[in-house]
């Protein structure tokens, strides 16, 4: 018998004369949906900022439409508007108000969930489901094809508002406020819907498996990252703390905040530290592409103990998460050679063998040749007595990496780190060729080597201790040092005090909370965002979109830009507005050595330096204008 017939006659007719009363009064009521409208649309835009045009559509992008009812719930498909399949996502007011609380972040998840429907073309996939069987529905295979694409869906959404630099908190909460708002059913029972339960959707998207996808799509894991690449490691301290807190379960975070910790406390070092630790030049900084192995406020007081103890501390907890991370425990043995507590050989020691064993076992053929090569050095910097067999396996594992460095210098400096290795070991033996061999190496090495590296001076010091013992005469630091052009970190935020940073790629609103409301706007280009904001009170203007695209500063009492070069230990510099052409030039090189760009329009023509991400305009004999930018020259896709 159908539920139906078990309902009184008369429970029906009092339900239907119900709404008839209640609907109109419904419609008198209508609400404003104007608030609802520019929420769905914020959301929406910000999404579409990274999610690219899909095929099967006539237009792009998706038509945004509220529908007034109490009803939490949202679909996405094609509507036919002369003849265009015309995709088109509606949002019902309850899901606005109940699910999301008017919040844009837990919003998000909603419409990224409907955009995937989209993307996916979910719809013509069930049309041809339905169409493979003569047109007849089969609600078994509808059914569970129905509740795939939602899982697809799901995760498309979660993935894609993460990118597009939504809360992750936020987006969890719609989730948890939707599992309260429907009735849960279990899996016996979910065979017959077409939508998996609350539950299971929940638990898909926390899964192990899938939590790696999420954690690599947030916007914050990938800015980490390539702070990390560029020896930003504030920065990328900064945004791998947000990554764990988020998934407590990411190895690799924890891998990389370790990392951008202890590199922190490696750049305080002193040569004196390094005397005592008595070890040779460590591989560190931008060799470690951590995303293929594996905004908090940045804590500038922290003791320099203490960063050594958090840096072991979080590559630990990566061990425990995953115990196979190679080139956490290389960095782990790192941190042991450089222990503020003293050189802890036996520890350091006991990793690198562990390292090496795995290394020659075959295991990571597929590891990257920088990354293997660095670990070989800094295995090396560590035996002061030596290794032919170890040193052998460098020098090869170095050369093997020319093809694939990043640039010639990070080739070089890669080289001259294993010079100064065997130098220390050739200069304790009784060997007067083997000695004599070592200062050819300390000389390779001090030549190729900046003296602004904590490094150097160490080396001198042995270079002149050698040359005296062997009666030959050491060259000066005048005739070691080579004139060439700085090499600097590229440069992406502006430090304005109290506090306050502005980086390239912030969110906007982001931004605005900080700082306040801009003093001034100029829309750029009608029909887009782009908008020029002026900070009178900082002395900058910000080219933005819904993040920020630039940094400029034209005002001579705006803040200094600060450079600081590559390398453990690298010096710094300051560029300012006013500073005269020959100050920019020996720092960043002459026009002759920057690239011509056009940035705000087509009649301003700028110098830019991509190594530094810095465009400069000159007038007069002096520093005009400075921006802090990212961007391809003419020519370049």
């Amino acid at each position: 018998m159908s539920a139906l017939r078990c309902v009184p006659i008369r429970l029906i007719l009092l339900s239907l004369l119900t709404l008839t009363v209640i609907c109109p009064l419904r419609a008198a009521v209508a609400r404003d949906l104007t608030r609802h409208e520019q929420l769905c649309r914020q959301v929406l835009d910000q999404l579409l900022t990274v999610v690219e045009r899909p095929s099967g559509w006539d237009e792009w992008p998706p038509r945004l439409v509220v529908i007034d009812s109490d009803d939490c719930n949202a679909n996405a498909g094609p509507v036919y508007i002369d003849g265009k399949r015309v995709p088109q996502i509606r949002v019902y007011a309850g899901e606005i108000e109940l699910i999301a609380e008017f919040d844009p972040d837990a919003l998000a998840f909603t419409i990224a969930h409907e955009l995937g429907h989209l993307v996916l073309d979910h719809s013509r996939r069930g049309s041809k489901i339905v169409e493979h069987f003569d047109g007849h529905e089969i609600p078994l295979l509808v059914c569970a094809t129905d509740r795939e694409m939602e899982s697809e869906a799901d995760l498309f959404g979660m993935q894609k508002a993460l990118e597009a630099r939504f809360d992750i908190e936020k987006l969890r909460m719609n989730m948890r406020n939707s599992r309260r708002q429907y009735r849960q059913y279990s899996s016996p029972e979910g065979l017959t819907k077409d939508h998996p339960a609350w539950e299971a959707r929940c638990e898909l998207v926390e899964s192990d498996e899938n939590q790696q996808l999420l954690w690599r799509s947030m916007a914050t894991f990938r800015d980490g990252v390539f702070f990390l690449e560029t020896e930003q490691y504030a920065l990328a301290e900064a945004c791998f703390r947000r990554v764990v807190q988020a998934f407590p379960k990411c190895h690799e975070g924890y891998a990389n905040l370790g990392y951008a910790l202890l590199m922190q406390y490696c750049e305080q070092l002193a040569a004196d530290d390094l005397r005592d630790f008595d070890i040779g030049h460590l591989v560190v900084g931008g060799f470690y592409h951590a995303a293929e192995q594996l905004e908090a406020e940045i804590d500038r007081g922290k003791d320099v103990t203490e960063l050594w103890f958090e840096a072991v501390g979080a590559m630990r907890q990566a061990l425990v998460l995953r115990d196979d991370l190679l080139l956490v425990k290389a960095n782990l043995a790192v941190a042991y050679l450089v222990s503020p507590e003293g050189k802890d050989v036996g520890q350091a020691e006991r990793l690198f063998s562990e390292v090496l064993s795995t290394l020659a076992s075959g295991k990571f053929e597929s590891i990257d040749p920088l990354v293997r090569a660095a670990i070989l050095v800094n295995a090396t910097a560590g035996r002061p007595d030596g290794d032919p067999r170890l040193v052998e396996q460098a020098l090869l594992a170095v050369q093997a990496t020319r093809e694939f460095a990043p640039s010639e210098s990070s080739y070089h400096t890669l080289e001259a780190a294993l010079e100064l290795n065997l130098a220390r070991v050739l200069a304790v033996t009784g060997q007067a060729d083997e000695r004599r061999a070592a200062l050819r190496l300390f000389e390779s090495y001090l030549s190729t080597i900046r003296p602004e590296n904590v490094f150097w001076n160490v080396a001198y010091e042995q270079y002149v201790k050698l040359s005296n013992s062997l009666g030959l005469p050491g060259k000066s630091v005048e005739e070691l040092t080579r004139r060439e052009r700085n090499t600097w970190r590229p440069v992406s935020t502006i430090d304005l005090g109290e506090g306050r940073l502005v980086s390239l790629a912030d969110l906007t609103a982001h931004v605005e909370q900080a700082l306040g409301a801009a003093d001034s706007t100029t829309s750029l280009l009608r029909g887009t965002s782009l908008a020029l904001r002026g900070y009178a009170n900082y002395g900058i203007e910000l080219l933005t979109t819904n993040e920020v695209l630039a940094v400029i500063l034209r005002d001579e009492a705006a803040p200094a830009i600060t450079l600081q070069q590559s390398g453990l230990g690298g010096g710094e510099a300051q560029l300012h507005v006013g500073m005269s052409a020959q100050e920019l030039e020996a720092l960043l090189g002459t026009e002759w050595r920057a690239e011509r760009t056009f940035l705000f329009d087509a009649e301003t023509p700028y110098r830019y330096y991509r190594e530094a991400g810095i465009a400069v305009r000159i007038k007069q004999g002096r520093v005009c204008e400075l921006v802090i930018v990212r961007t391809n020259t003419p020519g370049q896709a």
